[in-house]
């Protein structure tokens, strides 16, 4: 089992993740692809719940808007909330897709995320 979770919406997702993260993330970090928008929240939930692992769920803004993309964050992490345990977690919201990023704020959230939970765990789990 993996330290920490990237959920994604598509395949074609995964795999371009699975091209801009880093070797250290990778070897840490189950990406997974659910096939659909509702599906990567409800995995997402499921990862959260049952395996106690960070978890970023990474999908589409479906808007050049930075206020809709906020919102769409917003009441994503909302859904989510239920699902929280110990672990931390978090929504990416990226703009205008996935399918478009190469090298973008995106991708440093991601990476500042993984990084800071995978320390964090370790942290915790080695006092």
């Amino acid at each position: 089992m993996k330290a920490a979770y990237l959920v994604t919406e598509n395949e074609d997702a995964a795999n371009r993740f699975k091209q801009l993260l880093s070797p250290e993330l990778l070897a840490v970090t189950e990406i997974v692809s659910a096939g659909q928008t509702y599906a990567a929240v409800s995995l997402a939930g499921t990862i959260m719940s049952e395996r106690s692992r960070p978890v970023i769920l990474v999908m589409d803004a479906e808007s050049n808007s930075a206020e809709d993309a906020k919102q769409r964050e917003q009441f994503l992490e909302g859904l989510l909330l239920p699902a929280a345990s110990d672990a931390p977690y978090k929504v990416c919201i990226v703009i205008p897709s996935i399918a478009e990023i190469t090298s973008s704020k995106a991708i440093q959230q991601i990476t500042q995320f993984l990084t800071q939970a995978l320390n964090q765990k370790t942290i915790v789990s080695t006092a």
